[in-house]
């Protein structure tokens, strides 16, 4: 729970030692609802009392350090993607926020395009080329794969367009397919309204 300004200055401390701390799935908006609170608290206090003096100093560091905590975790988030990327292989980090794991997708597509383009030859780009294609109907059960990837069977509701999953294959997804994805990506599309988890019955 983000309770006081303090609460807010520790993550950030923590994010400054370049560790991607765990924080509650919905950290930032508990810390926006303090700051107006106090922001409203403070509205309410004679001009330059003790009070309205403490109050601003405390307004002034958590906003402060939320901002820059907000900054050192994409900081991190990126230096991640850059990292996997260029290795080829997407990490699965739980301690990223919705947010932030899907700025690690992004940035990890595209430096892996980009160094496709630039620096890959041409049988790396053919030897890759199989990765694209999602079976509308699947057949694999929910479970475990091999790389202790966890999967979830779900239907799409609405089109897709292409985005790499947690176990660095390319999905492209229309509406009423029906496909076996990594959990992670799967619980976002739940999250979004864009997919549906189908229970299957052993």
């Amino acid at each position: 729970m983000v309770e006081s300004p303090s609460d807010i200055v520790e993550a950030m401390r923590v994010s400054k030692t370049g560790v991607l701390g765990e924080l509650e799935r919905d950290f930032y908006e508990q810390a926006r609802k303090l700051i107006e609170n106090l922001e409203d608290t403070f509205s309410t206090l004679e001009a330059n009392s003790r009070e309205a003096i403490r109050l601003s100093d405390q307004l002034r560091t958590a906003k402060k350090s939320l901002s820059n905590l907000f900054r050192n975790r994409m900081l991190i988030v990126c230096k991640l993607a850059v990292k996997d990327a260029t290795q080829g292989r997407m990490g699965d980090y739980s301690n990223m926020l919705e947010i932030e794991r899907e700025t690690y997708e992004r940035v990890y597509e595209a430096i892996r395009k980009a160094k496709e383009s630039s620096i890959e030859f041409k049988k790396d780009a053919e030897d890759k080329g199989g990765e694209k294609k999602v079976v509308k109907k699947s057949k694999v059960v929910e479970g475990v794969s091999t790389n202790n990837i966890k999967y979830v069977v779900v239907r799409v509701l609405r089109d897709i367009p292409t985005f790499l999953g947690g176990d660095g294959l390319s999905y492209t997804l229309k509406a009423e397919d029906v496909a076996t994805l990594p959990r992670s990506n799967a619980e976002v599309l739940m999250k979004k309204g864009i997919a549906m988890q189908i229970e299957l019955k052993g």
